[in-house]
């Protein structure tokens, strides 16, 4: 404890005064809105060094107290922002893969087919990988492993299953009006046939998983590969017997 009080003591004033030099220089720049932020956040840092006194605690406490909204908002929101960001990892391995595979093979896909892939396989990573994706991105940071639970609880993968019908929705809707209009929505050609046939193809993915998950399929699987192992169990035995005879 004695040992933080003493670091504390040496980086504070220098965080305080690095903070105030920054501010100094964005003063006489564009961004000099942001130099009275830096100022602000420079006085906050420097007063945390006498919050011990008790009767300075309460002003501290007032002059510091957007400051402390503002980290407890971010708090508050971790749970939220860790999701975007994990979804937007996956999102953007499944772009640069659906750009770079086919230039790895020298095979030109046109830019709707790129469009038709990315969609298409976003949504469905997303709404079937999106919670395992958010666990692993948490897995790199110990402070964020206390908003998993919650996370998922609030912004899981059936939620953004939701979100992306929406997205397909109304972009199937914005589509079609320009069409019938004899126009184009994209700049580029066939992207809005791109649109249409990934959102075909995840509805299709969608609805056979949902079919499989409330038929008996699964579950006769499973059924038929017990009965399997038992025969090769029995087979197993019937070897084992008549290797045994054959060598006595």
């Amino acid at each position: 404890m004695e040992k933080f009080k003493k670091r504390r003591i040496i980086f504070i004033p220098i965080i305080s005064v690095v903070l105030i030099l920054m501010g100094v220089l964005l003063q006489e720049t564009e961004l000099k809105f942001v130099s009275y932020l830096i100022f602000y956040a420079a006085i906050t840092s420097f007063l945390v060094l006498f919050f011990d006194i008790k009767w300075l605690r309460i002003p501290i406490l007032i002059v510091t107290a957007p400051f402390l909204l503002i980290i407890f908002f971010f708090r508050v929101l971790t749970p939220f922002f860790t999701w975007i960001v994990s979804q937007f990892f996956a999102i953007s391995i499944i772009l640069f893969l659906t750009i770079k595979i086919p230039e790895f093979f020298d095979y030109n896909l046109a830019v709707a087919t790129k469009s038709y892939l990315a969609l298409t396989l976003i949504a469905i990573v997303l709404t079937q990988f999106g919670n395992r994706i958010f666990v692993f991105w948490n897995s790199f940071y110990e402070s964020n492993k206390i908003y998993q639970s919650i996370g998922i609880q609030i912004y899981n993968q059936k939620r953004t299953r939701f979100i992306i019908f929406v997205c397909y929705f109304l972009l199937l809707i914005l589509t079609t009006f320009y069409n019938l209009s004899e126009s184009q929505f994209f700049e580029i050609a066939r992207i809005d046939y791109a649109v249409l046939q990934s959102f075909a193809t995840y509805i299709a993915f969608d609805r056979i998983l949902s079919i499989y998950d409330a038929s008996k399929i699964k579950y006769e699987f499973k059924s038929i590969c017990k009965e399997y192992m038992k025969v090769i169990k029995i087979e197993l035995g019937i070897k084992e017997t008549v290797d045994k005879k054959e060598v006595a």
